[in-house]
């Protein structure tokens, strides 16, 4: 019996360990690795939502209405597919240049020069947002000035090369124009997107043109880079269905921010509740003070002395108990070696005798 219940228990315990091991691999296997998706999916839906909400909101504002809205954000979306940039980048750049005047129906071709332009310089993504703000600011102030024209130039585009040519005048010309106030966004801003897009060629010699760059990228490796991150965008929203979960989450939202008012009213009483307890608790210290300030002074020090003795006691009786647990096992040795001196006895007893009659048989 004792054989057979032997073998049951370890075939389970075989069972249950490779079982184990298979809930083991699972969860690093599959577990893990999806719930890690599920939070980056869901992270990355809801951040893109969130832009693409305040997004609307904006161009409502300055466009005039919720359908001219929806009409820009359509053709930002459109226009993002020909790049190899991501939606989320001309939502922000696109609100900016709205924001800073720009019409509806200007938006995109600037978006396409400044895009093409950050491409040539390598700027990427940042680029196409500094360019967009950089040109919106222009467009703002009405005219040109220095302070966006270099953050151009520092970015690599030869801007005010591009507007002399443009001007049929020198570099230094244009600084003085802009100096005097002549250079107006109105004019200036056309010419220089012109320029950028197509090479100009004229007082300050030529200057490269950016048009189709973005085009060109689609097929490269860091525009498939950036393809995938708004392929994984769009797989983010359309697991979740987030389009249709968003107003859900903001009515739980809204729902818990609700809690957090009601809150205060449920726990109004809560000082009232305390402070009883605050007195009682005083006026035990209150007590306890009395007493130290009436004790005898020896008494004090005695008891003193008896805390630290015991703080010091405490490890040494750890140490004793252990050196004690020593002592008692090297006994326990000495105990099983006595219980079996007999037996060693025995054993010497026969060989003594057996030497005996050995010594007889020889004489």
């Amino acid at each position: 019996m004792q054989s057979i219940f032997s073998g049951i228990g370890n075939t389970l315990k075989s069972v249950g360990n490779k079982i184990s091991s298979v809930g083991k691999t699972i969860s690093v296997g599959v577990t893990a690795p999806l719930a890690a998706l599920g939070v980056a999916t869901a992270k990355t839906a809801v951040d893109f939502l969130k832009l693409k909400e305040n997004t609307r909101t904006a161009f409502k504002v300055l466009l005039g209405s919720a359908e001219e809205a929806e009409k820009m954000l359509d053709s930002l979306y459109t226009f993002a597919k020909t790049t190899p940039f991501s939606y989320d980048t001309y939502l922000q750049a696109g609100k900016q240049l709205v924001a800073m005047g720009f019409a509806a129906k200007d938006t995109i071709p600037y978006l396409d020069g400044i895009t093409n332009a950050a491409i040539a310089t390598g700027s990427g993504q940042e680029g196409i947002i500094t360019l967009s703000e950089a040109i919106g600011r222009m467009s703002l102030k009405g005219k040109v000035q220095l302070e966006e024209l270099n953050r151009m130039i520092e970015m690599g585009v030869p801007a005010v090369k591009i507007l002399g040519n443009a001007y049929g005048v020198t570099e230094s010309q244009i600084y003085d124009m802009m100096k005097k106030g002549k250079l107006l966004t109105d004019e200036a801003l056309p010419k220089l997107l012109d320029g950028m897009n197509r090479s100009t060629d004229g007082v300050n010699g030529m200057t490269t043109a950016y048009g189709g760059l973005a085009t060109e990228m689609k097929g490269t490796l860091a525009g498939d880079l950036d393809s995938l991150k708004s392929k994984f965008r769009n797989m983010s929203i359309d697991m979740g269905d987030s389009e249709e979960a968003y107003p859900i989450l903001q009515e739980v939202i809204k729902s818990f921010t609700k809690t957090l008012e009601v809150l205060p009213k449920v726990f109004i009483n809560l000082t009232k509740a305390v402070v009883p307890v605050l007195t009682k608790v005083n006026e035990k210290l209150q007590a306890f003070g009395e007493y130290l300030d009436n004790v005898d002074p020896k008494k004090l020090e005695l008891i003193g002395k008896v805390i630290l003795g015991l703080a010091i006691a405490g490890p040494i009786l750890i140490i004793l108990g252990k050196l004690t647990n020593v002592i008692g096992g090297l006994f326990s040795a000495i105990g099983s070696i006595v219980g079996i001196l007999p037996s060693v006895g025995s054993v010497f007893g026969v060989v003594a005798t057996v030497g005996d009659l050995h010594l007889f048989l020889r004489l």
